[in-house]
């Protein structure tokens, strides 16, 4: 998964370079865990971009976050029972993100990045 394109930092290309070791390393629920912490990091560095005039950088977290739901959209177990609520969660949040793109919504990307943590805190809790 690394990427061949320039980084717009070192801190952005070393963040890449930990995360991709992160993922070979990963089983599939360590993967999901990995993508719930992107996703709500990235949220959480959205609303600290946009409190800061730094629209650009918020738009990117917001990307950031995008791509981290669709992974988890992607693994989801048609044949597992929780499949239809986790589809719904992950249309749900899709939307915020994809709305607060076009007009920042702090209070939802806020609510969003903490319900996600909250299904990560789920996920550790429930792994031997």
């Amino acid at each position: 998964m690394a990427r061949l394109t320039s980084s717009p930092s070192p801190a952005e290309a070393y963040r890449r370079v930990e995360m991709d070791a992160r993922i070979f390393g990963s089983d599939a629920p360590g993967l999901a865990r990995l993508c719930l912490e992107e996703a709500a990091s990235a949220l959480n560095r959205s609303i600290y971009a946009e409190n800061r005039g730094h629209v650009e950088l918020g738009q990117r977290a917001l990307c950031r976050a995008l791509d981290a739901i669709c992974a988890l959209r992607s693994g989801l177990d048609p044949e597992n029972a929780l499949n239809g609520a986790f589809t719904q969660i992950y249309d749900n949040a899709e939307h915020a993100i994809r709305g607060s793109m076009l007009r920042f919504d702090p209070g939802q990307i806020q609510a969003l990045a903490r319900d996600l943590e909250d299904i990560r805190a789920a996920f550790r809790a429930s792994q031997p």
